[in-house]
């Protein structure tokens, strides 16, 4: 029985694990998605783009407000305990944390869907003016997303050309061991 090269029990794993990334079903095949949104409200009205991650937590929030920049997510507050979660998916696209976002550099706002038991609904409601303590000025409204594209990773194009490279090492030596 013929022994098998060095190159041979070196390709070996390497195609394995090529294998199994291949196979692999990993969430972060894409880098991020990204939604248009538009909230409505006798008071306030806003549009611009909404990002999320592999996991949907919201990474990005821009746009304005009744005219004013929304210029990006606010820290993570310890007393309203906002999420970040997008569920796309769903008929409410956010829950009861939902998630906090700044107007002109400076106003912290935070948006979350609230259920109601008199009506057995969910409606979205949008704080304004929070106080250190957690109480804010809320209104109800209509926040609405729509899909407008998706990042992808470039990973498999990277693993297709490694898998080439190393068929075509192998189809070298195998060609230079003949000669």
């Amino acid at each position: 029985m013929k022994k098998p090269s060095r190159l041979a029990s070196l390709l070996l794993p390497v195609v394995l694990v090529c294998i199994f990334l291949g196979a692999a079903d990993v969430p972060s095949a894409r880098a991020a998605t990204y939604y248009s949104w538009t909230w409505t409200s006798a008071d306030w009205n806003g549009a611009g783009t909404l990002g999320v991650d592999p996991t949907n937590t919201i990474t990005s929030f821009t746009g304005a407000m009744n005219g004013a920049a929304v210029t990006g997510l606010a820290g993570p507050d310890p007393i309203r305990a906002p999420n970040y979660q997008l569920y796309p998916d769903q008929t409410f696209v956010l829950d009861r944390f939902g998630f906090e976002f700044l107007v002109d550099s400076a106003t912290p706002m935070q948006l979350i869907a609230r259920q109601y038991l008199s009506c057995d609904c969910t409606l979205y409601t949008l704080f304004y003016d929070i106080e250190p303590d957690g109480s804010a000025s809320g209104l109800s409204g209509d926040f609405a997303i729509a899909f407008l594209a998706t990042t992808p990773i470039p990973a498999p194009i990277l693993l297709f050309g490694s898998s080439l490279g190393a068929l075509g090492l192998l189809g070298w030596r195998r060609a230079r061991g003949r000669t």
